[in-house]
């Protein structure tokens, strides 16, 4: 049996850093600091190497892992609508809401014009 989408991943291992542990500096990473704090502000090369460009998120996608908080409610429906709904198999609760937001994401589209635009 699989598992649900509801339930959380287990937790990798944890890496404790007790006491002065957190303030470890390697002697290599020592140097660095040292050369940086000789240089002038305006010479140090604030740029991430490991950072990826943009061009590395091709099919990146705002809000993917998004979900909305959940809110148990007691609604009165016509039984034809829930026995319809249940007909269709699976989360018959989770369709409804489906069919519900997209309701209202059609009904409410933001302005496509420009701000700019308006005068």
């Amino acid at each position: 049996m699989g598992k649900k989408s509801s339930e959380s991943s287990r937790p990798g291992k944890v890496t404790r850093v007790i006491g002065d542990d957190i303030y470890k500096v390697s002697p290599e990473m020592e140097e660095e600091i040292d050369a940086l704090s000789m240089m002038d502000d305006s010479k140090i090369d604030l740029t991430d190497p490991e950072l990826p460009s943009v061009a590395d998120w091709p099919d990146a996608a705002r809000g993917k892992f998004y979900r909305p908080v959940k809110k148990v409610v007691t609604i009165r429906l016509d039984s034809d609508i829930i026995s319809w709904f249940k007909a269709q198999g699976g989360k018959y609760q989770t369709k409804i809401n489906k069919v519900l937001r997209e309701y209202i994401t059609q009904q409410f589209q933001p302005p496509t014009a420009n701000i700019r635009d308006r005068k």
